[in-house]
């Protein structure tokens, strides 16, 4: 997807980023950018040092970019998810080598190991009734697996401290209070005084949440890759935590695009989350909070289409706007 948040590296750029965290002997260095993110530009690179290797490289937005407020350093936080998740029961990439003092190119910048596979989505419709049985249990073993980190504040993942809070209530509300100012700042037609209410009367409903959970909040089906092997797919690869913060896990159940819609519906999916947490239980407050978070969403994916072309950002924001106004007339009654 062409974005307005995207960096552009030359082939000399990339083949000195290279030799300066892999080594100056590598040669015939070969990049390929990636098609499928929506935020940052991800490339592809071959190198030979002295055998082949395959390595992805992450860059954050230019200087020039206008981002959300939350986006403010967001492949720093990929890059805090990555060393969190290390060593955990979690098929993520391993994390080869970063830096964010912008010396050698204008953005932050990141290595990890290349996946192989390929996404949940593109393969969705081949996928039989039993083997998306087992793909579900395994993705609630690592979304439990992911649910297991912790912190002492709520918020976004951020060096800044103004981003996080000591309740999840004033975390909430300031993470969709931002949102809000970002819609208004790029003249997005929405219904700022009725969210601005509907959280407001959610307080209570939010404070129930007790313990800062690592929220990956971007868990869909492009971001889970999967492999074909003994004639059956499975889950050879997660990854793109740029957006996750600590928060509700709930709020996870909401953002697994073309995987599943409804986490009461998918059975295989909880049998594999109880296996690493068994006490776990969704809730009618749960249920509740879910659509708060699914408000949250749809807000972020209608006002972030100002820095994609018209002919995908026109509908797309009229579409969400039709759903965020459907979630708001269920939230209040």
């Amino acid at each position: 997807m062409d974005s307005l948040t995207k960096s552009r590296l030359t082939p000399e750029q990339i083949e000195d980023l290279v030799k300066l965290n892999f080594g100056d002997e590598c040669r015939n260095v070969q990049s390929e950018e990636l098609k499928g993110g929506m935020m940052n530009a991800a490339y592809k690179i071959t190198y030979e040092n002295p055998c082949a290797q395959q390595v992805i490289l992450k860059v954050s937005s230019p200087p020039s970019a206008k981002l959300l407020r939350y986006e403010k350093d967001i492949l720093r936080t990929e890059v805090r998810v990555y060393q969190a998740l290390a060593g955990r029961n979690i098929p993520t990439p391993e994390l080869l080598g970063y830096d964010f003092s912008r010396k050698y190119v204008d953005c932050d910048y990141f290595f990890m190991s290349f996946l192989d596979g390929t996404g949940w989505d593109t393969v969705r419709d081949k996928i039989s009734a039993e083997n998306r049985a087992k793909l579900l249990y395994q993705l609630g073993l690592y979304q439990a697996e992911i649910h297991r980190v912790y912190s002492d504040s709520f918020g976004y993942i951020k060096d800044d401290p103004s981003f996080l809070y000591p309740s999840w209530a004033e975390a909430f509300t300031s993470m969709v209070g931002d949102i809000l100012l970002d819609g208004m700042d790029h003249g997005i037609d929405l219904p700022y005084d009725e969210v601005k209410k509907t959280i407001l009367n959610s307080r209570d409903l939010l404070n129930q949440v007790e313990k800062p959970t690592l929220v990956d909040f971007d868990l869909w089906a492009a971001n889970v890759f999967l492999v074909f092997k003994d004639g059956e797919y499975k889950i050879s690869g997660i990854f793109d935590f740029e957006r996750a913060y600590f928060g509700d896990p709930c709020a996870d159940f909401t953002a697994s695009f073309f995987i599943y819609n409804d986490i009461n519906s998918e059975p295989e999916f909880q049998r594999g989350y109880r296996s690493v947490k068994p006490d776990f239980q969704i809730s009618e407050n749960d249920n509740q909070r879910m659509d708060l978070y699914r408000l949250y969403m749809d807000l972020i994916l209608a006002i972030e289409t100002y820095r994609f072309p018209e002919d995908y950002a026109v509908p797309t924001r009229l579409h969400y706007l039709k759903e965020i106004k459907k979630l708001l007339a269920k939230i209040s009654k």
